[in-house]
């Protein structure tokens, strides 16, 4: 039997020539990966801040991730192509008078500050008194928050019942320089309201007052709206 020698030689540029090429892929992909991932780890530091009721802790939502603070963080952080920080003082039932003392929990370096504030005042405190309290919360916010740029959330409820709150809440809004975020007009869907879907573990038991997902989600977006029809950068 004759053997046929097969030439080696002529695989070896092709092999080599791979293995050349399959090592700068993967070291350029370790290194792109390493690059954004620091871009995205300098960026931790921006911080996003919630001052407010029981819809601010995120009643009505099945879980943190869904409710209206947990949404607007994974709108604004995709936008801006960072990862920011959460920091929510919320106080379930509260007026605005008992949050003003709970601003000073707000991190000084916040980038930007979420006020929810007047709903629970609707059937509390006369529209005078309350115009006295939310100037005083937000120049306890201003105070502590100095350099954050600053949306207050209208009231939660029928427009019928929050205008005159919703007026005072975008007058003293502005005057701040802030934005005022309307979504009495999201409270009268009633797919945004009451159970439509799980309930978070430990969670109140669902009512027809607070968002549920859905309207947790439509808060997020309203905010996140308004904020890119604004030149306003909150990560800036």
């Amino acid at each position: 039997m004759v053997k046929v020698a097969i030439p080696r030689r002529k695989w070896v540029l092709p092999i080599a020539l791979i293995l050349v090429a399959a090592t700068f892929i993967v070291f350029g992909f370790l290194f792109a990966r390493s690059r954004n991932d620091g871009e995205v780890q300098a960026r931790k530091d921006t911080q996003i801040g919630f001052l407010g009721d029981s819809i601010t802790a995120g009643v009505g939502a099945s879980d943190a991730r869904r409710s209206y603070t947990g949404a607007l963080a994974r709108q604004l952080g995709g936008r801006e192509g960072i990862q920011p920080g959460v920091n929510i003082v919320a106080l379930g039932g509260a007026s605005t008078a008992a949050l003003e003392p709970l601003a000073f929990q707000l991190r000084p370096d916040s980038s930007l500050v979420v006020v929810a504030a007047g709903t629970n005042d609707i059937t509390r405190s006369p529209i005078e008194q309350f115009r006295a309290d939310f100037e005083r919360l937000l120049r306890a916010v201003r105070s502590t928050a100095t350099a954050s740029s600053l949306v207050c959330l209208g009231a939660w409820g029928t427009p019928r019942n929050t205008r005159i709150y919703d007026d005072v809440i975008r007058d003293d809004c502005q005057s701040q320089g802030g934005l005022f975020v309307p979504i009495s007009d999201l409270y009268v869907v009633g797919s945004m309201r009451g159970a439509r879907g799980p309930v978070a573990p430990g969670s109140p038991p669902p009512d027809d007052f607070h968002p549920n997902d859905a309207g947790h989600a439509a808060i997020a977006s309203r905010i996140a709206e308004t904020l890119s029809g604004t030149d306003r950068s909150f990560s800036s």
